[in-house]
């Protein structure tokens, strides 16, 4: 168990922080000790991930002005598809499982070469795409202009998206190495915002006693 303190939330969000950070702080550590990283190196990855950190409040705060206004429509929808670059495809996951154990509506996640290769198929008026878009990408654009033309609820997430009233445009600082930290933020911020809109208390699983019935987790 990593110690990051009590979380209330059924869903874990600050624990996945920690988690994430604690295994790459980890991986600095047995680096150093295996000489594949040296003191200046190592500095420099530190600031980086500084920088990111020190980004992330006002971060939270855009994401949270997002998920109560372009996004709150999400709230209604009964199909919703997340897709990202390789780089995010992990956030992507997570961000899919998280929205899907407070939302407790179908979610899922697609790498975006993935997701353009037979997902699409799924698609219609009902559903809902939100795509993690780091840099900018011509194929990314077309994906939302095609599918825009069968479902108004595209969404968009990223420092060079268009403002058009769904999209979070947000200077994130697309650290090649701790995106990580930013990209999951606006995710988890529907996670928090979104449920109490449904009458969903997302700390409440749907069914408390839903381990002890099916002895998938060990009390101690």
């Amino acid at each position: 168990t990593v110690p990051c303190g009590e979380e209330t939330a059924g869903a874990k969000t600050k624990g996945y922080h920690c988690t994430v950070l604690n295994l790459m702080l980890l991986a600095l550590a047995v680096a150093g000790q295996q000489q594949r990283l040296d003191g200046e190196q190592r500095r420099s990855l530190l600031l980086r991930m500084e920088k990111t950190f020190n980004h992330l409040p006002a971060l939270v705060t855009a994401s949270q002005a997002w998920a109560q206004t372009n996004a709150l429509a999400l709230r209604d929808s009964a199909d919703i598809r997340l897709t990202g670059p390789a780089t995010l495809f992990g956030t992507v996951q997570e961000g899919a499982l998280k929205m899907l154990e407070t939302l407790r509506c179908p979610v899922s996640g697609y790498e975006f070469e993935e997701f353009i290769h037979g997902i699409y198929n799924a698609f219609n008026a009902q559903s809902a795409l939100i795509m993690l878009d780091p840099q900018p990408d011509a194929r990314q654009d077309r994906l939302a202009q095609i599918l825009g033309e069968w479902t108004p609820s595209i969404y968009r997430i990223g420092p060079q998206v268009e403002n058009n009233g769904l999209n979070l445009n947000f200077p994130f600082v697309n650290d090649e190495d701790f995106a990580v930290f930013e990209y999951i933020i606006p995710l988890q911020m529907l996670c928090a915002i979104l449920p109490p809109q449904k009458g969903i208390n997302p700390a409440i699983p749907k069914d408390p006693q839903f381990h002890q019935k099916m002895k998938s987790k060990q009390e101690i």
